[in-house]
């Protein structure tokens, strides 16, 4: 953030308008120098000659330092400063009300300061701070002379009013300072460049306070994420209309491919959310088809208590409805609850017409008869399962742990 401050007077127009500042404003004051060897009336007749000069300078300062500050206020600080206003005094109103702060501190430099009364100038300076602010904020000198919104600009700033007070100061103070006592071309030159970074700092902190000052930005975090929660929501809702037009042609594949882009592999986000919008289309194979990948994204990030609720959910739209392979299919039924033993049974009786010649089925059937047995309290069933497994897989039931199982339930 500073160093984009210390960047913005180097930039165009800002790099111009120092240019000329530093090099007509030195040359004007080396002039008016050579006057003051004579009598006042030369001075005083070298100032009023060069007044113009000086306004034409000042003012153009002015309107390009409020433009700073008002880009930085807005949030644009990573955007280039586009549509420069005219920056010409002479034909801006603008130019008048900004080049009241100059005046001010010109009083307060010329009868404070020199007097040694610097507590007094420091006052007055923090004083004359807040309706300059709303003179820039407002571009109204009537609104920035109205105490309503010096309240507003207090109450906003909160504890950022003692740097913006001081901030305020800064660049009208190195400006009069330069003009009334340095006369060098750098001194010229380094006032105009803490004139502009200065108000654009003060903007960054106007920024900072945007909520209490009711302050109008146009980029913002909070426009970021709105603007953001618009953007999704547009892209959702012409995704939705695509996919319904996709479904009721029956071209599933197609939908579900543009469903899975729209993902684009953010699936533990958007899958909850997906599968929960799919159950509002009419035709339930898109929300089978992402089901069935949803389940397998689950069993591989080992949450099989999830994967099986939403096993059951796709089984109330489909009773076919399984898992990619059957080894998924048996690891999905670990997350089974005792409550559903007696689905868990139907499901493993269907294992051979759903996955025929899986060299799993031995187990399918092996668990089925333990579910028989251990959780619905069917021994006899149990029995059947296993003496039929005995027949078709005799190797699978000669096992040791198989064998142990065997006793137990025989005893």
């Amino acid at each position: 953030m500073i160093l984009r401050m210390l960047t913005w007077p180097i930039k165009a127009p800002a790099i111009w308008l120092l240019g000329f500042w530093t090099i007509i404003g030195w040359v004007l004051a080396a002039l008016i120098d050579v006057f003051v060897v004579y009598e006042p009336i030369a001075v005083a007749l070298a100032v009023g000659f060069t007044l113009p000069a000086w306004y034409l300078l000042l003012g153009a300062l002015s309107m390009h330092g409020q433009t700073l500050l008002l880009h930085e206020a807005r949030g644009l600080e990573d955007a280039d400063i586009q549509g420069v206003t005219d920056l010409n005094p002479y034909t801006s109103g603008m130019s008048v009300r900004l080049m009241l702060p100059f005046l001010t501190v010109m009083a307060i430099e010329m009868n404070l300061v020199r007097e040694g009364r610097l507590v007094a100038a420091g006052f007055a300076l923090a004083a004359f701070a807040v309706p300059w602010l709303c003179v820039c904020l407002e571009q109204s000198l009537r609104q920035g002379l109205n105490p309503a919104n010096w309240f507003v600009v207090l109450r906003g700033l909160h504890l950022y009013f003692i740097p913006v007070a001081i901030l305020v100061a800064l660049p009208q103070l190195a400006i009069v300072h330069v003009l009334f006592y340095h006369h060098e071309w750098w001194a010229f030159a380094l006032a105009g460049y803490a004139f502009f970074s200065i108000h654009a700092l003060i903007g960054r902190l106007l920024f900072y306070s945007r909520k209490g000052l009711n302050l109008y930005t146009e980029r913002s975090p909070e426009q970021d994420v709105e603007h953001a929660a618009r953007e999704h929501e547009t892209v959702q809702r012409e995704l939705w209309n695509e996919l319904h037009i996709l479904t009721s042609s029956r071209r599933i594949q197609q939908a579900y491919e543009k469903l899975d882009t729209y993902i684009d592999g953010r699936y533990r986000e958007q899958d909850p959310v997906v599968h929960e919008r799919l159950k509002d289309l009419q035709d339930k194979r898109l929300l089978l088809q992402h089901g069935v990948y949803y389940l397998q994204r689950l069993l591989d990030r080992k949450q099989n208590e999830q994967a099986w609720l939403l096993f059951k959910q796709c089984l109330a739209f489909d009773a076919r409805f399984r898992p990619l392979s059957a080894e998924a299919f048996m690891q999905c039924t670990l997350g089974a609850t005792r409550a559903d033993a007696a689905l868990v049974n139907d499901l493993l009786a269907d294992f051979d017409r759903a996955y025929p010649d899986s060299s799993v089925s031995p187990s399918a059937q092996y668990r089925r008869s333990r579910v028989l047995l251990e959780l619905l309290n069917q021994p006899a069933e149990a029995r059947q399962v296993l003496k039929a497994l005995s027949q078709t897989h005799p190797d699978f039931v000669a096992t040791p742990r198989v064998q142990a199982y065997v006793k137990s339930l025989l005893g």
